[in-house]
């Protein structure tokens, strides 16, 4: 048994895989570590404590949930008030995501969140045939997510706050469920 994970909740602490959350550090690894573990119990919890987590790299997220404690149902009256967890992504590829599920997902929940975007890539590469674009959340052809809960301050000029899409054509992106997310844009 890891230390900070809940056997039988299913509850997987980012802490306990080195996360420190002081939106200084380098915390990419750390989370994606927890997912990764976490993967291994489908339908488990990776717990974001009430923080600023800041990440380099696209977090990629396999039939786990992604959840903040704390809330941010309050956010979006006040943007620069950090409220629960926080995701600071800096990630200079316009190519890239901050979170990212993919066709082979199912069930995933990402809830309680605020993403703010304020470091990523201005998503300038704008083509729509190949997506390339910065994107806050990517949920890319995988079925019955939801993302409730979730604030994605600052997003670039031509980038994507939440992009849903089916991956591969035919196959599509069912039963997503958007509840409470909020999106505010920047102009640079």
């Amino acid at each position: 048994q890891v230390a900070g994970v809940h056997p039988l909740t299913g509850m997987v602490h980012v802490a306990a895989f080195g996360a420190v959350g002081d939106g200084v550090t380098d915390d990419t690894a750390a989370i994606q570590a927890a997912l990764d573990y976490a993967a291994g119990f489908p339908g488990s919890t990776v717990q974001l404590q009430p923080r600023t987590y800041k990440t380099t790299d696209t977090l990629l997220i396999h039939n786990v949930n992604l959840m903040g404690v704390g809330g941010v149902v309050f956010a979006w009256l006040y943007p620069d008030i950090r409220m629960g967890a926080t995701i600071t992504p800096f990630i200079s590829d316009p190519d890239k995501a901050v979170m990212k599920t993919t066709r082979t997902d199912r069930g995933v929940t990402i809830a309680n969140l605020t993403i703010d975007m304020n470091g990523m890539a201005d998503g300038s590469v704008n083509d729509p045939y190949t997506r390339s674009q910065t994107k806050g959340i990517h949920l890319d052809g995988s079925w019955y997510n939801t993302v409730k809960q979730v604030v994605i301050h600052h997003v670039p000029s031509n980038a994507t706050g939440i992009l849903i899409d089916d991956g591969v054509p035919s196959l599509g992106n069912f039963w997503t469920r958007l509840d409470g997310v909020f999106v505010s844009t920047v102009s640079k």
